[in-house]
């Protein structure tokens, strides 16, 4: 996932899509084109897969329909944790 932000945000070699969006340099057109989908998709996959894992009650599904479910910390995948060290 860092790659994926990395790529599409920040590398000068790659689209870097947030340069041209954060200083005005994006039209609409730009946003059309498979860059600017992907990286629609791609925060869509972000925020949604965030959501979802912090809406999962705990047990596997089996928890009663008033109760809410507990919030989840995101646990951080080997890669992430040996980047952050």
């Amino acid at each position: 996932m860092t790659f994926g932000i990395r790529a599409l945000m920040c590398s000068q070699v790659g689209p870097d899509f947030r340069n041209d969006i954060a200083h005005g340099l994006a039209t609409s057109t730009n946003c059309h084109t498979l860059v600017g989908l992907y990286t629609l998709w791609f925060i869509f996959k972000v925020v949604f897969t965030q959501w979802y894992l912090t809406n999962q009650p705990e047990g596997g599904g089996n928890a009663e329909a008033s109760e809410a479910p507990a919030p989840t910390t995101p646990v951080a995948t080997e890669a992430e944790a040996q980047y952050n060290q």
